[in-house]
């Protein structure tokens, strides 16, 4: 499957015309965009959800995280934007439900009481003690072990190459 893909930018005045549009691969078309919002101030946002990201060298995707960071944190919120999702975020706390003032008071006295004594701490254990998450505990037939295992031969952990702090 082949990409579309500006020669010039848009974000630098590339225009739509079929003399700016090249047919490149999604590998391609993902190193493109990653170098060009590496080293471009004014280039749009790198879309992580990009099919070929997985795929591109870590040093260039450990940069792309990097600048997305530095990018985040200099950006500047406006006030306007700030009411809008204060406003917007109101009551979404306990989604279906509407909390009255008296409501939300006994909920923060109750925390602010709360602490945990080693009898809590003891009496919790006990309660979960013996519990099973759920299809845990129920062992798969030698069969069923067979067919993963078949399953899984020859693909990638998913933590490969992953250091131990997630990198």
């Amino acid at each position: 499957m082949m990409h579309t893909h500006h020669s010039i930018p848009r974000s630098r005045g590339g225009a739509d015309a079929e003399w700016n549009l090249v047919e490149v691969d999604p590998y391609d078309h993902a190193y493109g965009h990653a170098l060009d919002f590496v080293l471009f101030e004014n280039s749009p946002r790198f879309d992580f959800r990009h099919e070929a990201w997985p795929l591109l060298p870590e040093s260039l995707k450990e940069a792309v995280l990097a600048e997305t960071s530095r990018r985040m944190s200099e950006r500047q919120i406006s006030e306007q934007t700030r009411q809008k999702t204060s406003d917007a975020m109101r009551g979404k706390r306990f989604p279906g439900r509407t909390l009255t003032e008296g409501h939300k008071e006994k909920i923060a006295e109750a925390l602010r009481e709360y602490e945990k004594t080693p009898e809590h701490i003891e009496n919790f254990r006990a309660s979960v003690k013996g519990r099973k998450a759920p299809n845990k505990g129920v062992p798969h037939s030698e069969e069923t072990k067979r067919k993963i295992s078949e399953a899984k031969k020859g693909s990638t952990p998913w933590n490969k190459g992953l250091s131990k702090n997630g990198k």
